[in-house]
């Protein structure tokens, strides 16, 4: 327990550290209390109201509709004869007959359980007739609703209003409906009555919480502004309003406090409390055990003063591990940049080395585009630059590239100061903006420079570009040393020569590869200088070095020894004359030819003419061709446009798949590409003369032996 304790000293930042945390989960706790409880309760008093209206509607629409049966009721007796009041005194049989008939019509007033016709007399008294079958005193009548001899006036009174129409009268908590039966008789007397419904206010509320589900205490019932069932609670809203009936509804608004009022709701909440409370504290707990741990292992492998507590202790250390990290970080970004030098001169002069893009990217080189060029940079002849000063170069040199670019400098040999520069671009024409952001940035020093560039290329290619820069370098140091630089250029022509060359050679025909050599090597002799005879001929080699190592083609180190720009061009064209027959071998053997744009549209047809959704649109977007060459080529094989060539090709493989009896032209319709088997019978119509009903029947027919 001492050691349990022991670990809060008295300078400890702990309990502090938990008293914040208590003090923010209290304002935390209540403030989304309040916002969510807010939100919560508007939303449960709204839906209450909502709930609440619609019942009230509801229980209006019920009893509008049973005012209507009554009426209703009333009509149907007034039709009908045998209620007359001469009928009901001439014998027992008739009172039975009436007391059938009555009992048919009970169901027309669901809200009450008993009606009564009334039938007033000359003498004062009336004769009442039950809807169960049986006759009664109209005194029984009146104390069965529970209205005295006092109010038995108000009753009178109202059934001699009611003879000549329709009324209402609220006595003694029920509310009577009287309806006139005018019967029209020969006699020439008046055998008219009273259809008199009682509806008692328990009856009516029993019949709204029946038919909508609403409470009494919920809602005040009114007919004609006669109060007849009350809520005793201030109205929030009203229903009906412009009928007879009308409900005010008395919607209590519910608290947070109305919430917890249930003891288990209070209980949950208390418990819910409890375990929030000691979830914090546990959290806190596990948050600051390795704070004290991290603090007492520093403090015992540190020779300094350390603060009391162990937040003081933490900010310390932090300090303490951000300056060694520092410290770390200049030590392992000086040993990146030697390793990223190393690995850059071993990419450009050892391309065949295995997984070296491996080890590139294990030294934090990466290359996030698809191109590369080598420019490689010297110091001009007269000039002299020390080694701090290449260094600073080299550190500098990337600052030049933007956003899109990355270029990494490396010194290929010391003796001269020569320079490689490694350019990742996004295209072709970013070579140029670098070139003459590098021209800029070299004409501030004192030394003058020298700037060759390699062709563009992927990554396979960096040691042939960097051949081709290294030739082209030497080639402007030796013309600006003899005066002759202006004659350094290349011909577009030279250049088309020696694409056609790489292209035939993809090909795989040799005798047009050779032919184009000669072609090249014609258009070099052309030129009349030394220096652009070897610069042009190192580009055509650095070209066809760049696509054996794409081939996969292994070089013999006679091969290779022609890759040196000190060979002569005589010998270079011999061994190209040698080179070109086995790399257009190597092709075909491998299976890499490059096909007819023609071929491989008409091919990808043949493959997919049966898909619902191809077009000359997917077709071009698939292969990578314009539409309008796509539209040229169906044209130019086949004479027809597509839509005409795919139902040929459709009608065909259907007429296939119409000799297999087993498939339903549903079936066949949909495997020919056509989604609707009335559209294909139509085409196949259109095409062939006839059904395909007809065509398989006729197929069959023939392989049977008999005729169709």
């Amino acid at each position: 327990m001492k050691h349990g304790m022991g670990i809060f000293r008295r300078k400890s930042e702990y309990w502090r550290y938990i008293a914040i945390c208590l003090i923010l989960l209290a304002i935390t706790f209540v403030l989304l209390g309040l916002v969510l409880g807010t939100s919560y309760l508007r939303a449960l008093n709204q839906d209450r109201t909502e709930t609440l209206g619609n019942q009230a509607e509801l229980a209006i629409q019920s009893l509008e509709a049973q005012e209507k049966s009554m009426h209703e009721l009333s009509l149907k007796l007034s039709i009908q004869n045998h209620f007359r009041r001469s009928f009901l005194l001439e014998s027992n049989y008739n009172r039975i007959e009436m007391a059938d008939a009555l009992r048919q019509y009970q169901s027309y007033c669901a809200i009450v359980d008993l009606f009564a016709v009334i039938y007033p007399q000359v003498n004062g008294e009336n004769v009442v007739f039950l809807s169960n079958g049986s006759t009664t005193d109209w005194s029984l009548f009146l104390r069965r609703y529970g209205i005295d001899e006092t109010r038995r006036q108000d009753m009178d009174a109202f059934l001699m209003k009611s003879e000549k129409g329709r009324g209402t009268l609220s006595l003694s908590g029920t509310l009577f409906f009287s309806f006139p039966i005018h019967i029209i008789s020969n006699s020439g007397t008046d055998e008219s009555g009273i259809l008199l419904i009682p509806v008692r206010t328990e009856d009516c509320a029993g019949w709204i919480y029946q038919t909508a589900s609403l409470m009494p205490e919920h809602y005040t019932l009114y007919y004609q502004d006669q109060r007849l069932i009350s809520s005793g609670l201030p109205p929030t809203f009203s229903v009906g309003e412009s009928g007879d009936w009308r409900i005010e509804v008395s919607v209590p608004p519910v608290s947070l406090l109305a919430l917890l009022y249930s003891p288990s709701s209070l209980l949950s909440f208390c418990v819910c409390i409890v375990l929030l409370i000691a979830f914090v504290l546990y959290l806190a707990w596990q948050c600051y055990k390795p704070l004290r741990e991290l603090a007492r292992e520093y403090r015992d492998h540190s020779s300094a003063e350390l603060p009391k507590n162990e937040f003081s202790q933490l900010r310390y250390m932090i300090a303490q591990i951000h300056t060694k990290n520092q410290a770390l970080e200049e030590v392992v970004e000086t040993r990146d940049l030697e390793l990223c030098h190393y690995l850059l001169l071993m990419l450009l002069n050892n391309p065949d080395i295995p997984n070296l893009s491996q080890e590139l990217d294990r030294a934090g080189i990466h290359f996030p585009h698809p191109l590369f060029a080598i420019l490689t940079v010297e110091p001009a002849p007269g000039y002299e630059i020390t080694r701090e000063d290449i260094s600073t170069l080299i550190q500098n040199v990337s600052d030049i590239s933007g956003s899109e670019d990355v270029l990494r400098a490396v010194e290929c040999d010391q003796s001269n100061h020569l320079l490689a520069v490694f350019c990742n671009i996004a295209g072709k024409e970013r070579l140029d903006n670098i070139i003459r952001k590098l021209h800029a940035f070299l004409n501030r020093l004192p030394v003058r420079f020298l700037i060759a560039d390699g062709p563009v290329t992927d990554f396979s290619g960096i040691s042939a570009s960097y051949l081709a820069a290294l030739s082209k370098l030497k080639l402007v140091s030796d013309a600006l040393t003899s005066g002759s630089l202006d004659v350094i250029s290349q011909g577009t022509e030279l250049q088309q020569t020696a694409n056609k060359l790489v292209f035939q050679i993809e090909c795989g025909d040799s005798q047009k590869a050779l032919d184009e050599l000669e072609h090249y090597m014609e258009l070099i002799q052309q030129n009349g200088s030394d220096l652009v005879d070897h610069y042009s001929m190192m580009l055509l080699i650095s070209d066809i070095y760049r696509l054996c190592i794409r081939m996969g083609y292994p070089l013999s180190e006679s091969q290779l020894s022609m890759m040196l720009p000190t060979r002569s061009r005589k010998m270079i064209h011999s061994k190209l004359a040698q080179l070109i027959p086995a790399l257009c071998s190597h092709k075909q053997q491998s299976g890499q030819l490059i096909k007819p744009t023609s071929q491989i549209v008409m091919n990808y047809l043949a493959r997919h003419f049966c898909d619902y959704d191809i077009s000359a649109q997917s077709i071009s977007e698939a292969l990578g061709i314009g539409l309008n060459r796509i539209y040229t080529i169906i044209r130019e094989q086949t004479g027809y446009n597509l839509k005409t060539v795919l139902t040929q090709m459709r009608v065909q493989y259907a007429k296939q798949l119409l000799e297999d009896a087993s498939l339903s032209m549903s079936a066949v319709a949909e495997k020919v590409g056509y989604n609707s088997p009335s559209y294909f019978s139509k085409v196949f119509k259109a095409s062939v003369g006839q059904s395909p009903d007809y065509y398989r029947k006729m197929i069959l027919s023939e392989k049977e032996g008999k005729a169709p």
